[in-house]
């Protein structure tokens, strides 16, 4: 039997115990921003389905609001130094067919710009980041199958089923 079940805070568990399901760009980036807001009062854990973490696909660009929140959390300096060059250009819309351009808007002079990154880079120095600092704990091979919500005494506990890849319960 390859299942865990979570039970969130309550009066019975008063300290915060957090699941965060999906350990791609977006768990990692919330497992790393409740650590930096709660630091040792929340337990962390992120459950992958996957057998390793691993993203797939080719850029993303961070706008320049996301890119504050990383610098805030501590990783903007890192992911600065994996961005592209964006050669003093914000926007740029081609033509399909022959690549001639429609119109390009030059990039704001700004002190913090947008970051395209490539996704693997980027969760790659997320997943070390987390680990440097101890934010979470890191699991493969889960999967929610299901959420159950409970309201006891004006707590509100969670309780996840996870179960390994396979289906084992």
């Amino acid at each position: 039997m390859n299942s865990e079940t979570i039970i969130m805070p309550s009066a019975t568990h008063p300290h915060a115990r957090i699941a965060i399901v999906g350990g791609g760009i977006g768990g990692l980036c919330t497992a790393l921003s409740i650590h930096h807001h709660c630091g040792s009062a929340v337990s962390i854990d992120v459950y992958e389905q996957a057998s390793q973490y691993k993203e797939i696909g080719a850029g993303v660009g961070i706008g320049v609001n996301a890119a504050k929140l990383l610098y805030k959390i501590g990783v903007g300096e890192a992911v600065q130094k994996i961005a592209g060059l964006r050669d003093g250009v914000w926007i740029s819309f081609r033509k399909f067919d022959d690549g001639s351009d429609v119109v390009t808007v030059p990039e704001p002079d700004a002190k913090l710009k947008q970051l395209p990154v490539h996704r693997a880079e980027f969760l790659e120095l997320l997943l070390e980041t987390v680990r440097e600092k101890g934010a979470a704990r890191l699991h493969t091979h889960k999967r929610c199958r299901k959420l159950t919500v409970s309201v006891q005494n004006l707590v509100l506990s969670h309780i996840y089923r996870l179960t390994d890849r396979k289906g084992s319960r």
